[in-house]
């Protein structure tokens, strides 16, 4: 499963991120095909800057 958190803080903490997984996990905030949540697998924070084009 993939989790896609728009908005997050650019100065996150790895400890953040885990206290926050394990939230999910241990209130079984999300529930998939095969059932709950049991374990993180993988992280990965994107931070990105957009760029608009005037396409006229």
């Amino acid at each position: 499963m993939t989790l896609n958190i728009p908005g997050i803080k650019t100065d996150i903490t790895k400890e953040e991120i885990n206290s926050l997984i394990d939230t999910i996990i241990s209130k079984d905030v999300l529930l998939t095909n095969s059932g709950n949540l049991i374990k993180k697998s993988a992280v990965q924070v994107t931070q990105g800057q957009v760029v608009k084009f005037d396409v006229t």
